[in-house]
């Protein structure tokens, strides 16, 4: 009697055990769970893989994917005890949340071990992100998916800079401190520095293999601080400076790292260290006024540095202080030495404005010549006399003030003078005078013959008058090489 007792009592705690559990444990059940926060949450649990569950807001329909780990530790152990009936495949629709907290409706695509794969279901964009960088939540769910993905280049992601500005990119390739890209907008190829870009693309980026290793000769636009750029071969560098190859011209040059933009610097300080300043040095110097010149550097001094053109093989010394600010600050990055001269600089052999100041009165020479020509032959009219006449003055005035800096440079140095020579005010008297004949001889052939010469005696006055002018050049050709000369 007693035994029938116990064994329907057995049934019927087994039946209510057995009940509880199958209740507990259904899916779909409604419930309400709590999170860390201490929100409540009324929501029907649809089903769970380990770490998430997928639940539908009783409040309003929608349907979302919730890590475990952010539930309060009762309501953990209760969804521990549900079957797992989930298995997630991509692309799966879920809410993420940014760096401010706001949520981004997000398809995810894929992860690897430490980067997630995402597009923006506003834009279409595809977005890679460091697994780190993620809330916690988020983080926990994307940990629960399965890794799917192998990191090769090219890689298509966004990128957003420092300042919030955000672009397309292919990603080519990256070294530690800088990242090879392809702008999605227009196709072309940039270097940028990791560090101009936000805290959650450097996460990313730090995931990716490293891939590039750079070796000279380089070819590369390099840009300016003042935003001009040109194409070069980079053929190496110290921690300064950089040598590059002009490919338009051949010409080389040592340039400044830290007069080029930021990304060029950032892409220049990634490459080898393999350059030691050694003299001579072939690069180009620039004056305050802008005049360029290839040189040799030899050497230079605290204020001086001593140079070889290549134009005329002249050697010359020339005050730093007087260079471009570019080109001073990349002179005083060389080392102080004179080759095997003493310390001290040597007086200047001549200066480069000297020299331009030269050179441009023997070009002015020849075009006033030419012109002479042009208005002493057969068949110019008056009209065209006059024209080459006025460009005769305007030539022929610009020569007379070069002259008169060159005489003003000997007569300010009369140490440099050769003794031998006529002093600089002599040499001006003289250069006065003959210029004074000349300007004379040309107003005569600008107005023509006196009106009674016969037609036939015209040529023999003419050819006595380009006799007179040839003499007097040549003799003002003379007094300028002395002048000049004596400006060295």
């Amino acid at each position: 009697m007693w035994w029938g007792f116990w064994l329907l009592a057995a049934l019927a705690a087994a039946w209510l055990t057995f009940d509880y559990f199958y209740w507990s444990i259904r899916l779909p059940q409604d419930r309400v769970l709590t999170n860390k926060q201490g929100e409540t949450m009324s929501v029907r649990i649809e089903g769970r893989a380990p770490g998430i569950l997928k639940l539908t807001w009783l409040s309003d329909g929608s349907s979302h994917l919730y890590p475990t780990n952010n539930l309060v530790g009762a309501d953990q152990e209760f969804v521990a005890r549900l079957p797992v009936m989930l298995s997630f495949k991509y692309p799966l629709d879920y809410e993420l949340t940014d760096a401010e907290g706001h949520p981004v409706l997000a398809r995810l695509e894929g992860r690897t071990s430490g980067l997630l794969k995402w597009t923006s279901r506003a834009d279409n964009l595809t977005h890679w992100t460091a697994l780190d960088s993620l809330p916690v939540a988020d983080q926990a769910l994307a940990m629960s998916l399965p890794a799917t993905l192998q990191m090769s280049y090219p890689l298509e992601a966004e990128f957003t800079d420092k300042q919030g500005q955000s672009y397309g990119v292919s990603i080519e390739g990256r070294s530690d401190t800088v990242v090879k890209v392809t702008l999605t907008k227009d196709g072309t190829m940039q270097i940028i520095s990791l560090a101009d870009l936000s805290p959650g693309d450097q996460a990313f980026l730090r995931n990716l293999p490293v891939n590039l290793t750079f070796n000279y000769p380089q070819e590369w636009t390099l840009t300016d601080q003042r935003g001009r750029s040109v194409h070069v071969s980079i053929e190496g560098r110290t921690p300064e400076v950089v040598k590059i190859t002009v490919l338009e011209d051949g010409t080389t040059h040592l340039y400044p790292i830290a007069n080029l933009s930021q990304k060029d610097q950032a892409f220049v300080q990634s490459l080898p260290v393999s350059l030691a300043l050694q003299y001579p040095l072939k690069s180009s110097l620039m004056d305050q006024q802008g005049h360029t010149l290839q040189v040799t550097i030899e050497g230079r001094s605290d204020d001086q540095v001593k140079f070889t053109r290549e134009d005329d093989g002249n050697t010359y010394t020339y005050p730093i202080a007087k260079l471009s600010d570019a080109d001073q600050a990349y002179v005083r990055l060389l080392p102080l030495k004179w080759g095997d001269e003493t310390a001290a600089a040597p007086v200047p052999s001549e200066s480069i404005e000297t020299k331009n100041m030269r050179d441009r009165v023997t070009e002015l020479r020849r075009q006033i010549t030419d012109l002479n020509m042009q208005m002493t032959g057969s068949g110019v009219s008056q009209m065209q006399r006059d024209v080459l006449t006025d460009d005769m003055k305007i030539r022929q005035d610009e020569m007379d003030n070069l002259m008169t800096k060159l005489l003003n440079t000997s007569s300010a140095n009369p140490a440099e003078s050769d003794a031998s020579s006529s002093t600089p005010t002599d040499l001006q008297q003289q250069i006065a005078d003959i210029q004074q004949h000349i300007a004379e001889v040309h107003t005569a052939l600008a107005k023509g013959p006196p009106a009674d010469t016969a037609a036939s005696a015209y040529p023999k006055w003419r050819d006595q008058l380009n006799g007179e002018l040839s003499g007097a050049e040549a003799q003002l050709s003379h007094l300028y090489d002395q002048a000049g000369s004596s400006s060295q």
